[in-house]
């Protein structure tokens, strides 16, 4: 168990007096390269607590002596609010202390120092994540955003939402039959996330988003997102939506400009794309595939794809080789 007082405490990660171990755990904990750098020589404890939900990463960082981060560009959102001393950004030119947070977008590369005895919560978000969040739930496309970061004061409301957030983490994590840890729990975790990240932006206020989908809509792309990996079943969704098929179909329609199967179908085909990316020839049989994601035919899914996509499952896979 490690010491009170650092968030997340029941998944320990690291204790440690070497800071090359530290930056070997970041590094298998997180996609980039980081390097952490000392900026003085003398002999002090860190301490990294963490752990993972739905592609969502949680970390408590204690360092007891002044260190300089750098890494490579961010593939995720990051967000680092002090719980105790500060985080300086010197790409931004700002620091953040307690009650203020840094959040960095990805392609960001970091440059930070983290000041003697500091301890802080990390979080870090997959682009993907928030862009289908802002696209389901407030039916606009997330807006292109570079390599930046912002300093968020106190006086942000998503830095207070934030803290409330991480404070609710904690306590969960040392409860595994907590509510978080349920299907449920784990896909509010994450709108909950994403929502919070939205406040933060200022470059979302510039360019204010649609307001929130009908609650008829919002509960079918929740079930559905939910249940991808099998075929629509059309009476279990309008149960879960407590609506006609006609009433569902024509929400559809107005907010969406298409219908629930087709809708589902879509999503189907673009997580099982993402699939495919990701593995490597030898590691997938298209058939067996297509058979564990309810397809009657292996030959209706490749149609499918190639309608969609403009080429067979076999060249996706082929080409992450």
């Amino acid at each position: 168990m490690m010491p009170a007082g650092l968030p997340f405490e029941s998944r320990p990660l690291l204790t440690t007096t070497a800071y090359d171990e530290y930056e070997s755990i970041l590094n298998r904990e997180l996609n980039e390269k980081r390097t952490v750098t000392p900026t003085r020589v003398i002999k002090s404890r860190v301490r990294l607590t963490g752990f993972q939900m739905s592609r969502l990463k949680f970390f408590g960082a204690d360092v007891g002596q002044e260190i300089r981060v750098r890494s490579t560009p961010l593939t995720s959102w990051h967000a680092i609010r002090p719980l105790r001393g500060a985080v300086e950004c010197h790409f931004q030119g700002s620091q953040a202390t307690v009650g203020e947070l840094l959040l960095l977008a990805p392609g960001h590369e970091v440059d930070l120092t983290w000041h003697q005895s500091t301890q802080a919560v990390v979080f870090t978000l997959p682009p993907d994540i928030l862009a289908d969040y802002v696209k389901q739930y407030h039916n606009v496309d997330m807006p292109l955003i570079g390599p930046r970061g912002w300093h968020c004061g106190a006086e942000c409301a998503g830095v207070g939402s934030m803290a409330q957030l991480h404070s609710l983490l904690s306590f969960e994590v040392n409860n595994n039959d907590g509510l978080l840890f349920s299907n449920t729990g784990a896909q509010q975790l994450r709108n909950l996330c994403c929502e919070n990240l939205l406040q933060l932006m200022p470059i979302l206020k510039e360019q204010p988003m649609a307001g929130p989908l009908p609650g008829v809509v919002k509960r079918a792309l929740e079930y559905i997102h939910a249940h991808l990996e099998a075929p629509l079943d059309m009476a279990a969704l309008l149960t879960a939506c407590a609506t006609s098929r006609r009433s569902l179909e024509q929400s559809f329609q107005r907010i969406l400009q298409t219908s629930p199967a087709r809708y589902h179908r879509l999503r189907r085909l673009e997580a099982l794309r993402t699939l495919l990316q990701h593995h490597r020839p030898g590691d997938i049989q298209l058939a067996d595939l297509a058979y564990r994601w309810g397809f009657s035919q292996p030959s209706h899914f490749t149609a499918l794809y190639k309608q969609t996509f403009g080429e067979l499952p076999s060249v996706t896979l082929g080409r992450s080789d």
